[in-house]
């Protein structure tokens, strides 16, 4: 079976979301399953915009306003992948988002399309439209979904409120979908003992005494991370310090709050280098929210906490919910809520040893049980050959 994984996002020229890691460790699963040779890819790469392309969009964003600019960067993402792909040949296109999908010009006797989320609300999300040109862009993506899935022979969702969005709001058949969730890679995310977890903080130059809360999120407003930021001040008294990893449009915000000492910024932080900041961590918080009709899936950086054997503090939203088994393998905390964010983080700095041993090893038991990533990829060869034998 030769299966085409393609996605506007590149994880080999940016790694630093989910997507992006989601792409790599299918491929990785895959690979290992079937072998190289079976697995072939093929990502947008904004590395090989030429320089007239790249003055002429931004002169469009400049002249033109946002919303011109955007579509001009769309109409480029979609002339390079038809290019890309015009001769290619497999049994299987997987894309990992409409855009890749329908731009997509080469051949393939099966198409499967996942959804990471959902495409329109989380555009509007990043980018700073005026609330008319909201309106269009939000009309011009929904209309790339609808279009993706009237020609999808299957699609797979990350989790069940994604398979909900896109059965209730395109129609698409139940039958032609399945849910599955995130992986992780538990060989490199792994938990380690007390000393090294001292020295890698040495390392990373965060004093030894400190009880570390790691929020490894963007900082976009979906991601709650003021919500995080304003918890920090109810527990000033305690040597409780919060890092948040990831960059975005709420940092100024953030700073706005005039951040207390106990809150560091560490900007964009290269996936690879991400491990380092889980393991000597005592904390990791997922304080997402609904926002825009956009409600979290299931979150990599709650798996990879939860895969360093830490305590893992997440909303009560979409797939987190879906996870976290309240108390057994982590907590859940009502959305928008700084006094029950403070109150866990008290909880767990003042909790005892045996206790949290034992939601940490049921944290990594359940991660290597159900989100590892090659049984990830055998699930989603499992959807592959599924289709492919339907349509043959």
């Amino acid at each position: 079976m030769q299966i085409c994984l393609n996605s506007t996002d590149n994880p080999y020229v940016r790694s630093v979301g989910g997507k992006h890691i989601h792409l790599l460790l299918l491929e990785k699963g895959l690979q290992e399953i079937l072998g190289k040779e079976q697995v072939q890819r093929c990502y947008y790469n904004r590395l090989e915009r030429n320089f007239y392309d790249k003055i002429k969009t931004r002169l469009v964003f400049f002249l033109g306003g946002s919303e011109k600019g955007y579509l001009s960067a769309q109409k480029y993402i979609s002339h390079q992948l038809r290019e890309k792909t015009s001769k290619l040949r497999c049994d299987v296109l997987n894309s990992h988002d409409p855009s890749a999908f329908l731009n997509f010009a080469g051949s393939a006797v099966a198409k499967v399309l996942t959804f990471h989320g959902y495409l329109g609300r989380e555009t509007l999300e990043y980018h700073p439209f005026s609330p008319c040109q909201r309106k269009r862009i939000l009309s011009y993506l929904t209309d790339l979904e609808k279009r993706a899935l009237d020609n999808a022979d299957f699609a797979i969702t990350v989790d069940s409120r994604i398979q909900k969005y896109i059965t209730q709001e395109f129609g698409f058949p139940l039958e032609k979908t399945r849910i599955i969730f995130n992986a992780v890679d538990t060989e490199a995310f792994t938990p380690i003992t007390d000393q090294a977890k001292a020295t890698l903080k040495r390392k990373l130059e965060i004093p030894t005494e400190q009880f570390v809360v790691l929020v490894p999120r963007r900082l976009v407003k979906k991601n709650g991370v003021l919500f995080a930021a304003k918890a920090m001040k109810e527990v000033s008294n305690f040597p409780i310090h919060m890092y948040f990893a990831g960059d975005g449009p709420q940092r100024n915000e953030l700073l706005g709050e005039k951040l207390q000492s106990n809150i560091h910024l560490l900007g964009d932080v290269p996936h690879d280098q991400m491990v380092d900041f889980f393991q000597c961590s005592d904390l990791v918080l997922i304080p997402s929210i609904h926002s825009g009709g956009i409600e979290e899936a299931t979150s990599l950086s709650m798996l990879e906490g939860m895969a360093c054997g830490k305590v893992v503090a997440g909303s009560s939203i979409g797939g987190i919910q879906e996870v976290i088994k309240n108390g057994t393998n982590g907590f859940l905390i009502p959305e928008k809520d700084s006094a029950a964010i403070a109150q866990i983080i008290l909880q767990v700095f003042k909790m005892e040893s045996e206790k949290k041993s034992k939601i940490t090893t049921a944290a990594r038991k359940f991660v290597e049980s159900n989100h590892s990533y090659r049984k990830h990829a055998a699930e989603f060869l499992n959807v592959f050959q599924q289709v492919l034998g339907a349509k043959k």
